[in-house]
């Protein structure tokens, strides 16, 4: 009798252990709306990056809630959210825009509505809330820009403000019963950033070919043009040609069978050497497109007079270069 006495003292203050236990530790959680930080898609970024490319950056929500919340959620719970955008977009000089999409995670799975409300609590966003498990940590967010943005140099920016409301039970006491419900909200406010810088791209050097001439007069002229594409709006730019590998000072020469044939490069049709610097490089007649090239024309000629080399094939090399 005494052995099953002690046995069930045993269990009995167990059970007793077990719930004052459960009574003195509560699982609780609670949100709050604390500053966000702005974002910006880092130092800078030509205008062709940002058309053909998709950037991405992040910073935090402002939401920060402590402790176990998924462990507590009910039925009915919320944590809504609605993002809105002050421009629709990075918004930059004359009016200019880099579009853009908002995720909750570094990948596209979690899209983010904006200007819709959502709930945090319910559906696949669900599991965004997964960073709450342990210490306070900001709900993070995530932009990606959206390729084929033609745009001008200069700063993008857009400023995001997303209001924060929720109702869900704060605490689970012994038994498993509610302790009280967190109902409230806050606004988080921030700024995006993107720095475009300009580019330019020569997109066409077509190979010059004077054809066959038994003497250095009888050679036609041949007119090309050289392509070069510009970020949008562009003007301060040129297009230099160098002298080429067998000059003789600011003549260009081609070379072959032991001797040289002199030529020039000519502006357009006019009689002014295309060189490679100052005055003498090329510039646009009109700001530059983005997207499509500029043409820049030129005449190429033998120069006469000059004494007829040995019959053969006479070759240079010209360098083309864009300074902006």
């Amino acid at each position: 009798m005494s052995a099953m006495t002690t046995v069930r003292g045993l269990v009995l203050a167990a059970g007793t252990f077990l719930m004052g236990t459960l009574a003195a530790s509560p699982a609780i959680a609670a949100c709050s709306v604390q500053a966000a930080d702005d974002a910006g898609f880092g130092a800078g970024a030509t205008s062709f990056v940002v058309r053909e490319t998709v950037m991405q950056t992040s910073t935090n929500t402002g939401l920060v809630c402590t402790g176990a919340l998924l462990a507590l959620l009910g039925s009915g719970d919320r944590l809504s959210a609605t993002i809105t955008s002050a421009n629709g977009g990075l918004l930059g000089p004359g009016g200019d825009r880099v579009e853009y999409g908002v995720y909750g995670d570094g990948t596209t799975t979690y899209p983010l509505p904006i200007g819709t409300p959502f709930n945090f609590m319910s559906g696949q966003f669900l599991n965004l809330l997964g960073i709450f498990g342990g210490p306070a940590t900001p709900l993070p967010i995530f932009f990606r820009t959206t390729a084929g943005s033609n745009v001008a140099a200069g700063v993008y920016t857009d400023t995001i403000t997303i209001d924060w409301s929720w109702n869900y039970c704060r605490g689970i006491g012994a038994l498993g019963i509610c302790l009280g419900r967190d109902v409230g909200g806050g606004t988080s406010t921030f700024q995006i950033a993107l720095t475009v810088t300009n580019t330019c791209a020569i997109t066409s050097t077509p190979t010059v070919s004077f054809g066959a001439a038994p003497v250095p007069s009888s050679f036609d002229a041949v007119s090309q043009q050289i392509g070069v594409v510009c970020t949008k709006g562009l003007t301060a730019y040129s297009v230099g040609i160098d002298t080429g590998r067998y000059a003789a000072g600011t003549t260009r020469r081609m070379a072959g069978n032991g001797a040289f044939l002199a030529y020039e490069i000519f502006k357009g049709s006019s009689q002014e050497i295309w060189g490679v610097a100052g005055a003498d490089r090329a510039v646009p007649t009109a700001p530059a497109h983005g997207v499509l090239p500029q043409s820049f024309p030129y005449t190429a000629r033998i120069v006469v007079p000059q004494s007829t080399p040995p019959a053969g094939v006479y070759e240079d090399v010209l360098v083309v270069d864009v300074s902006f």
